[in-house]
């Protein structure tokens, strides 16, 4: 049997030069592609449709995503007219194509629309708008699938502000605000490999301010006052700070008055009377959006005159006016309007004008006249000449005031006369210097301060005193009083009584000469005449009297042989002599002083016993 032989594996050659040229240029086709689709992004499927402007896009973003090995891709996001928000997805949501080989960066918008519509390339919502969000993804994937790296956002903050909204911020996922994509144009961050990298881009439009409204005067209203000011309410949806522009005038279609005030109040100034007025506000924003309130209009009242001048003073009527009053009323204008007044004052009941247009509630007549009866009255003028005459009052003056009486002068006895009688009768000058008034006199006299009264509401100018003290100074005055209970008093006067030169008289009547008292102990009394001589046996009641017909006896003293023994001051003048004796004569003597010192005595001898 014939061996076979085993057949070895060859390589396949083509014998073919052409072949083997056109496979080369396949493999080099393949890697170019490959290459290119690594190092751009890959443009997604495009919606055929006519141009931009005619698809109704109002405006869009691009924004851009690199990084520092070059790798780069881009998103855009905008509005447009026939756009809608949400699902379900329409022409102007454009997918995100397929990713290339790594590395890449991928970023996507997504509006929460359903698979394959959850990543998008373009994202266009509806315009206008008031408050948006995009939803933003970015990933980075890198060739290891490990190494992170830093990617940077880029926008065109002109492009963003030709948007309709007033803020439009970059933030995180959850919120939290990265960039005001208004004023700034990047945003870097650090960014993991293959973990997508989630943000929103939030946009708030200003809306304009609400419609002014609650005018003050109320529309329609009539019968405003002409120094009515203009106030309404109005307020920002955004909470901006608003000012306004007010309108005002008699015309339906009113000039502006005032712009860019801050307070929702304004001041026409003074308006006229029975006048239409019409006004409107505009309210304007900070984002210079504006809204214009309605057309109002108010008509302002009638004028009316001032009021009546009132409640004067001095009071109509009144009496006991003084002679320094000034003259004052109340006035005022119901529609508080300024006011003058013209004062009409005198002495008769047609008074003339003495002032006018003044502006005070109060006039000074000068000094008037003791018991006079003035007229006055006031007329009000208002600043559009509508005038109001109060009535015509009056009151009279006070009248002369009360003079009190002359002080009491020309005094009898003479001020400082001496030897005076002790019976005298005290006389004075007196008087009122007012007609009609009559007098009545306090009579105060004595010896010592302060002088006693002894006479009251006396009529005459006399009183008669008895009885006085001899050599005595005696001092005196004179109250004068008037029916009007007004008063004057004189000097205080003097004058001193006449001298007492007569003694007192004295006689001892006990014991009496030529008689014997016994006394044993107040047990047994005996008196026994003896008739030569006086013995007394024992104690005795020694008993005296006396008198001064002047100046009165002030007191008698008892002696025994000059040695004084006792004083007695008020009659019976008694002493009891119950000192021992030794059957010896003694010597008794009693003197007496009258009130001025004058003195006299009277003694006798006796014999004592015990």
């Amino acid at each position: 049997m014939k061996k076979r032989t085993k057949r070895k594996n060859r390589p396949i050659v083509f014998k073919d030069n052409f072949l083997n040229k056109i496979l080369v240029l396949a493999i080099i086709l393949l890697f170019v592609i490959t290459s290119f689709s690594a190092a751009q992004p890959q443009n997604p499927t495009t919606i055929t449709t006519t141009d931009d402007q005619a698809r109704g896009i109002v405006w869009d973003v691009t924004v851009n995503f690199n990084e520092p090995g070059g790798a780069y891709d881009y998103t855009v996001f905008g509005e447009a007219h026939g756009a809608h928000d949400g699902p379900p997805a329409d022409a102007y949501d454009v997918l995100k194509p397929p990713a290339p080989m790594p590395p890449y960066i991928r970023a996507w918008l997504n509006d929460n629309l359903p698979f394959p519509y959850n990543k998008l390339w373009k994202d266009y919502r509806h315009y206008p708008g008031i408050n948006k969000i995009w939803n933003l993804s970015v990933q980075w994937t890198p060739s290891d699938d490990l190494s992170p790296t830093t990617v940077t956002m880029t926008w065109s903050p002109t492009a963003i502000n030709s948007t309709e909204y007033a803020s439009i911020t970059l933030c995180t996922s959850g919120g939290t605000p990265l960039k005001n994509m208004l004023l700034e144009s990047s945003y870097s961050f650090s960014c993991p490999a293959d973990i997508p990298q989630g943000f929103k881009i939030i946009c708030f439009a200003n809306q304009p301010p609400n419609v002014p409204s609650n005018p003050t005067p109320s529309n329609g209203s009539t019968g405003v006052s002409v120094n009515a000011d203009l106030s309404w309410t109005c307020s920002d949806p955004d909470g901006d700070s608003l000012t306004y522009d007010v309108y005002f005038g008699e015309g339906s279609s009113p000039p502006k008055v005032a712009s860019n005030i801050s307070v929702s109040t304004y001041d026409p100034g003074p308006l006229s009377y029975s006048t239409l007025y019409y006004w409107k506000i505009v309210a304007w924003d900070n984002h210079d959006a504006s809204r214009a309130g309605p057309l109002w209009h108010f008509t302002t009242h009638i004028n009316n005159p001032p009021n009546t001048p009132n409640n004067p003073d001095p009071s109509n009527g009144a009496t006991g006016i003084s002679l320094n009053a000034n003259l004052s009323w109340n006035g005022g204008d119901p529609d508080g309007d300024s006011v003058t007044y013209d004062v009409y004052f005198g002495i008769t009941s047609s008074p003339p004008k003495v002032v006018n247009n003044q502006t005070a509630l109060s006039y000074d007549p000068g000094i008037l006249t003791y018991y006079t009866v003035y007229y006055w009255r006031i007329v009000a003028w208002d600043s559009h000449g509508a005038s109001a005459a109060g009535p015509l009052w009056h009151f009279t003056t006070i009248s002369m005031p009360n003079r009190p009486p002359y002080a009491p002068s020309n005094p009898s006895p003479a001020n400082g006369s001496t030897e005076i009688s002790v019976n005298v009768a005290l006389s004075w000058s007196g008087g009122d210097p007012d007609s009609g008034d009559f007098v009545t006199y306090d009579v105060f006299c004595g010896i010592t301060f302060p002088l006693p009264k002894i006479a009251a509401n006396q009529t005459g100018t006399s009183h008669a005193l008895d009885h006085l003290l001899y050599s005595t100074k005696y001092y005196w005055k004179i109250v004068a009083w008037d029916n009007h209970q007004a008063s004057n008093a004189s000097s205080v006067w003097s004058f001193t009584s006449k001298t007492d030169s007569t003694l007192p008289t004295v006689k001892i009547t006990s014991p009496i000469k030529g008689f014997l008292y016994v006394n044993f102990w107040d047990i047994i009394t005996r008196k026994l005449p003896i008739f030569f001589t006086t013995i007394v046996v024992g104690k005795i009641e020694v008993i005296a009297t006396a008198a001064d017909s002047q100046s009165g006896v002030d007191r008698v003293e008892f002696y025994i042989d000059d040695e004084y023994k006792a004083t007695d001051t008020t009659a019976p003048y008694t002493w009891t002599w119950s000192e021992w004796g030794y059957f010896f004569p003694y010597r008794l003597n009693v003197k007496a002083y009258d009130c001025v010192g004058n003195q006299n005595s009277a003694e006798m001898r006796v014999w004592k016993v015990f």
